[in-house]
């Protein structure tokens, strides 16, 4: 104990000092030395998060199409129209809202068709095609790859047509990123 305190004495600077006005402050430094500076508090970047997408996950074959939402909102399907390649076919269902993980499922009344497992599809509701309407899905002739999705009188994806003429037989899944102005439902006043 006796060498500790030595040492201490040694250091230039820590000697006690003679002179009765001197008096030791909490800044009080070594002799030479600058004041040392307390670190300052970095701020933690919040981290940013994307939006997601809104995801409408078309999944289909000869006998129906499933509309599935794959995003983390709901999608309201009011404004949502499909059409031909030509244009010679649309529907316009009044399909409502959906909300994430939920189906809805257009079914061609001609066959009774079951929705497939692998397409994750919590059903709400169905619209029934009757005999007779075409299936604006389905290839009418080889040309006749592609049919389009609308939302409202804007066009948002295309997909393939599916059917013999046109070599694509098996189930088809097609994502289409939805619009943002569907949703959100806006109310005016």
């Amino acid at each position: 104990a006796i060498l500790a305190v030595a040492v201490l004495l040694i250091i230039p600077g820590l000697l006690p000092s003679t002179d009765i006005n001197t008096t030791l402050t909490p800044d009080a430094s070594i002799a030479g030395e600058a004041t040392p500076v307390p670190p300052t508090a970095t701020p933690t970047p919040v981290p940013t998060v994307a939006p997601q997408e809104a995801i409408l996950r078309l999944n289909y074959n000869v006998d129906l199409i499933v509309l599935v939402n794959d995003g983390p909102s709901t999608l309201y399907m009011d404004q949502l129209g499909f059409r031909s390649a030509e244009e010679t076919y649309s529907l316009t269902p009044a399909l409502g809202a959906i909300q994430p993980g939920e189906c809805l499922i257009v079914k061609n009344s001609a066959q009774s068709a079951n929705v497939p497992d692998v397409w994750r599809c919590t059903e709400v509701r169905s619209t029934t095609i009757t005999a007779g309407e075409p299936r604006f899905w389905f290839a009418d002739s080889d040309t006749d790859q592609s049919f389009g999705i609308f939302s409202d009188s804007r066009q948002v994806g295309d997909c393939d047509t599916i059917g013999r003429l046109v070599n694509r037989m098996d189930d088809v899944s097609c994502p289409v990123e939805w619009p943002d102005f569907d949703t959100e439902r806006q109310i005016i006043n």
